[in-house]
């Protein structure tokens, strides 16, 4: 075999190398790329599932203060509430739903369809409506307890909501338990700015029916 031809076998070989390599680079799928449609999908998700952990955070919705029901001075119990639980200022969502979940699990005397949490600005404007004085106001203002109102289910008697008021009194964060009539003054609003928590979660037990 003459040199001529293994030169020219060695380069049909090497041009044989070179279209197979050509092939391999030809038909190998292109990297993907994340689409515009992929991302907004992605983003999506994350909005929905943050949206529904902050829901389920929430205490609940908070409800306006009311006009005044009678010619008298106006009072907290203007709504025809049974009971009010207020709340130490600063209570955390969390906080305050573990009070709303210990609230209405008192059905034989509590109505739990009507259980209405006033926030803190809704609470803001109803210390300015029941307070007689700015003084009385300017110094609850920074320190104003939230409230829950709460209506007598059915059949319901004074003497249950009565045996409840001491056990709501034990719940973390609850700052003051009111019926309306507790004292003369039913319009006034707590004033301490106590915001110490109550280290345990108690669980309440049904009224004593002794």
């Amino acid at each position: 075999m003459t040199i001529d031809l293994l030169l020219r076998e060695a380069g049909e070989h090497v041009d044989r190398l070179a279209a197979n390599q050509r092939s391999a680079v030809a038909v190998r799928p292109p990297a993907h790329k994340p689409t515009a449609r992929l991302l907004a999908a992605c983003a999506l998700t994350v909005l929905v599932i943050g949206g529904l952990v902050a829901l389920a955070m929430r205490p609940g919705p908070s409800v306006d203060p009311v006009s005044p029901t009678s010619s008298g001075p106006p009072s907290v119990f203007d709504s025809g509430a049974d009971m009010i639980v207020f709340l130490k200022h600063g209570a955390s969502p969390e906080q305050v739903a573990f009070v709303r979940d210990a609230l209405t699990s008192q059905s034989d005397a509590i109505d739990p369809s009507r259980v209405e949490y006033l926030d803190v600005g809704a609470s803001l404007l109803e210390a300015r409506r029941v307070l007689a004085s700015d003084a009385e106001f300017g110094a609850l203002a920074p320190n104003v307890p939230t409230l829950f109102r709460l209506y007598a289910a059915p059949g319901a008697t004074a003497a249950q909501l009565d045996e409840l008021k001491p056990l709501f009194m034990l719940l973390p964060n609850v700052q003051d338990v009111r019926r309306p009539e507790d004292d003369q003054r039913a319009d006034s609003v707590p004033m301490s700015p106590d915001t110490t928590d109550v280290a345990t979660q108690p669980t309440l037990a049904p009224p004593s029916t002794s």
